[in-house]
């Protein structure tokens, strides 16, 4: 059985708008648990491992461009493999860089 994903896309209308958004998230994610996800290759990352509201997940934030990207997988918490979602963001980089790319 496999990890649940969720994969949220945002695409602002601006660079600065998305940084922006970027870097409140990573700033409201640093009183969680920092997860060793690998980077992945030409986008800006950040992933924490979360517990709240009897959810336990591992969430994956990618900006790249005017996009924020966002992967969740829900499960147990802080056992969720790390690699795993590394493999979840490399299925959607491609996705996150066509929809950059489109402004």
């Amino acid at each position: 059985m496999g990890e649940e994903a969720q994969f949220d896309l945002t695409a602002f209308a601006d660079r600065s708008a998305a940084q922006d958004a970027c870097r409140k998230e990573k700033t409201w994610s640093a009183k969680y648990t920092e997860a060793q996800v690998p980077p992945v290759p030409g986008v800006d990352s950040h992933s924490y491992y979360r517990n709240a509201g009897g959810l336990d997940g591992l969430n994956l934030f990618m900006c790249t461009g005017t996009v924020v990207a966002q992967v969740l997988l829900e499960g147990e918490g802080s056992s969720l493999d790390p690699a795993t979602a590394h493999s979840l963001a490399q299925l959607f980089a491609s996705r996150i860089h066509k929809a950059a790319a489109a402004q």
